[in-house]
């Protein structure tokens, strides 16, 4: 079918306001955790653009030239030894083109500098990326074909990289510095290396091509750019840790779009984040941290997902035709119900104002003043802030409008920050029961002095026949006549056994409904054959 001159105009005429405009993205959601031990330096991660529902991870600088597999729930899936390969100091990698077309590559930055290094050519390593199924068993295998291309930087200083892209419209690599040692005064240097000159064993001298100025002392430390090449997100930490995304027109090169606004999007304070990636489909992006067992939180783009404009056109080339049907059939039955470990009871998201929050949370005893926080929070957009100044115990309380059974649960937990000002007292949670007997409680020593997000726990114990019957929970401060200032956002119990939660991360699901099924098969079958042809 056509489309109206008008609107093309009208959509050329309107490109230098899009760009100018944040793309918007939600809070970060735990979807899943690191499952293997030795994952235990997720430095960076990719999403599989040929697998559906993988994730490819590796460690850190010292360990074995190998990749990891996992799905976006983080069970592991298989190791991946790169055949020829040494692991020196990797710390970022990348999916895109390579040297056969329609092929996708894995690229592994082993670009680390902690041994302040000059003139030296570093080695980015090259692989076909292989087929891994989101279910399949682990598996420990080799990979072959990898291809070391050597980089030096075209002066003599020392430079730590820990940025990698790769540009999905032409296959071009982009390094982006780290300023470990403070000498570019929070600038992150771009350098790029063309494709043409992708030679193995062949050392290029890449080409500074911009400078991105970040607050003084922060320093990138991942990166990502969307399949469709349009939006670049990197990673930062620091004296600043943030997410930082621009806006790249497809027709310019992607150095260009450093010269774009700079936005700022969601991210979580976690130990030693570093990881990041989009999405397969460019519909959010995904973040890890090093260390063992680590969570793995996704954020979604809230509004327009910038997916094919044509429904079923699972491959997003234009047209409905048979190849969406036979990627529709590969994916025969898949699901994407999500296993997790907890849910969330309360993230102090649905609360407007702060009169709304105090309906829920009350004050209980010794006047607490609680408010909606905005800025200090631990996950979304929203916390609850308590202000106290009381001669001994302020505490809230929420009412769960109903006994509830508690003793098929783990554990119940709440985040929690104070400030480095308050005089170091204690916090304590407590379940109460529907006859408001002292069911379960945990109490974290000196909490309102600890600085950064920390979790306060009740380990539930299912003999305790008192769980079986919670109506109310409890937040005291135990002020002892000093006044401060404490922060608290997401409670949530933890399960014993996994409770399964309908997620919209496969992109051929065309309606939805957490599985490729016949109804899918209908959709593709009213928008046969439509096309976007001008």
């Amino acid at each position: 079918m056509r489309i109206n001159l008008l609107i093309i105009l009208i959509l050329v005429a309107l490109t230098p306001i899009a760009l100018a405009v944040c793309p918007e993205f939600a809070g970060g959601t735990q979807v899943g955790t690191v499952a293997h031990s030795l994952l235990k330096e997720v430095s960076g991660i990719v999403a599989s653009r040929d697998n559906p529902g993988v994730i490819w991870a590796h460690n850190d600088s010292g360990g074995l030239a190998r990749l990891w597999a996992l799905n976006t729930q983080g069970i592991h899936l298989g190791t991946y030894n790169l055949t020829g390969a040494t692991a020196r100091d990797w710390e970022d990698m990348a999916i895109g083109p390579g040297p056969i077309a329609g092929r996708t590559y894995l690229y592994v930055a082993d670009t680390g500098n902690n041994d302040d290094l000059t003139d030296f050519a570093f080695t980015i390593y090259r692989v076909p990326e292989p087929t891994v199924s989101p279910d399949q068993d682990p598996v420990d295998t080799n990979l072959t074909g990898v291809d070391a291309l050597l980089v030096k930087y075209p002066d003599s200083l020392h430079h730590g990289c820990e940025t990698i892209l790769v540009d999905p419209l032409n296959g071009d690599i982009y390094l982006c510095t780290r300023d470990r040692w403070g000498d570019d005064n929070g600038v992150m240097k771009v350098y790029h290396f063309p494709e043409p000159n992708h030679i193995p064993d062949t050392e290029y001298t890449m080409q500074h091509v911009a400078d991105v100025q970040l607050i003084n002392g922060e320093m990138a430390v991942g990166g990502d750019i969307s399949l469709d090449g349009r939006l670049i997100i990197i990673r930062t930490k620091g004296d600043a840790m943030r997410a930082l995304l621009w806006q790249r027109d497809p027709a310019t090169d992607l150095w260009q779009a450093f010269t774009n606004p700079m936005c700022v999007v969601p991210q979580i304070d976690e130990p030693q984040g570093e990881a990041i990636c989009f999405e397969a489909n460019g519909c959010g992006y995904y973040t890890a941290s090093e260390d063992q067992y680590q969570p793995i939180y996704y954020f979604a783009r809230t509004g327009i997902c910038p997916a094919s404009i044509l429904t079923g056109d699972t491959n997003w080339d234009g047209y409905v035709n048979f190849t969406d049907l036979m990627i529709l059939s590969s994916l025969w039955l898949q699901e994407s119900f999500t296993p997790s470990f907890f849910f969330t009871l309360d993230d102090f998201e649905s609360y407007s104002d702060t009169p709304d929050l105090e309906a829920y949370w009350y004050d209980h005893a010794d006047t607490p003043t609680q408010t909606l926080e905005t800025l200090e929070v631990h996950n979304g957009l929203k916390a609850m802030k308590i202000d106290y100044s009381t001669t001994a115990q302020p505490t809230v309380r929420t009412d769960l409008g109903a006994p509830q059974d508690w003793t098929i649960y783990e554990s119940v937990r709440i985040y929690f920050k104070g400030l480095a000002a308050n005089k170091a007292k204690d916090i304590t949670l407590t379940l109460f029961n529907s006859a408001g007997t002292n069911a379960a409680d945990a109490t974290f020593i000196g909490g309102t002095k600890i600085k950064n997000w920390t979790i306060l726990q009740i380990d539930l114990d299912p003999a305790n026949t008192l769980l079986q019957t919670i109506q109310y929970i409890n937040l005291t401060i135990n002020a002892e006549g000093k006044s401060g200032t404490v922060y608290f956002d997401d409670l949530e119990i933890t399960t014993i056994d996994p409770v399964y939660v309908c997620s919209t991360t496969i992109y051929e699901d065309l309606n939805a409904d957490c599985c490729i099924n016949l109804l899918d098969f209908a959709t593709i079958a009213n928008h046969w054959f439509t096309d976007i042809t001008p």
